[in-house]
């Protein structure tokens, strides 16, 4: 299961996860994830992901996985990887391995499943604040998708985003496109315009993803009244992140 393990490590982590949990903000982190997605195929004994500190002082980083849910606690949840290491110290312009090992068990193999892998980053406190000065401190957290890819699935991924079939529904007292997924494979949505016959366009900057045999509605801005809609252009993203373009047209 993904946990960080029992005694000062398991305090520890959870009161790195209490810092991340309270900033309010965004900001700059200087350990960097080589990657902005994780693959991983259910034929591999295990993954490799880099993480590389960019800035020019150690810093301390906690790994962990949650389902989707941000303010979960690590180790709080039962999923079926083992992350190593999960806590970890990154020198300087040093690189640090993490082992993703998918446990065997607890995951359909007839669709993709998804989960987040989350990288917190405690910059080492500075001379000012151990010498009793008042400082704010910042921790930096940094959050992917992890696709967990059974063998032998119907269908192929990089053509998935063109399998969605799409619909103008009501929402409210305006309008949503409804994308629905018949494939075996989760779509990443970034953005997405529609064109309608009165030569008009709205758009959803939101985005969203549509899990595998699903369905997600994506709120159309400004759009309200009686609509004829012609096409939706839509972006999505592959394995490596690249946004790619779809299209749908109305009949």
């Amino acid at each position: 299961m993904s946990r960080l393990g029992s005694g000062k490590g398991m305090m520890l982590g959870r009161l790195l996860w209490w810092v991340a949990l309270l900033l309010p903000w965004q900001a700059w982190s200087y350990v960097q994830i080589s990657g902005t997605r994780v693959i991983y195929p259910a034929s591999a004994r295990e993954v490799t992901l880099e993480l590389i500190n960019k800035g020019t002082t150690p810093s301390l980083v906690q790994v962990w996985l949650d389902a989707g849910d941000r303010r979960i606690q690590p180790g709080v949840e039962t999923l079926p990887f083992l992350i190593t290491p999960p806590i970890t110290r990154i020198e300087a312009q040093r690189g640090q391995s993490l082992r993703l090992a998918y446990l065997g068990q607890g995951l359909p193999q007839d669709r993709e499943s998804v989960f987040w892998l989350n990288v917190l980053e405690v910059p080492p406190s500075t001379k000012a604040s151990q010498a009793g000065q008042n400082q704010v401190q910042l921790a930096f957290r940094s959050r992917i998708k992890l696709f967990y890819r059974p063998e032998g699935l119907a269908g192929d991924v990089e053509r998935s985003a063109h399998q969605l079939s799409w619909r103008l529904v009501r929402q409210g007292q305006g309008y949503a496109l409804r994308a629905s997924n018949p494939s075996r494979y989760h779509v990443s949505i970034s953005n997405l315009e529609l064109q309608t016959a009165d030569a008009k366009a709205y758009s959803n900057l939101s985005g969203g993803m549509v899990a595998p045999g699903g369905s997600l509605d994506f709120p159309v801005e400004r759009l309200a009244g009686t609509v004829h809609a012609k096409a939706v252009t839509f972006y999505w993203l592959n394995d490596y992140g690249a946004r790619e373009v779809g299209r749908f047209v109305f009949n």
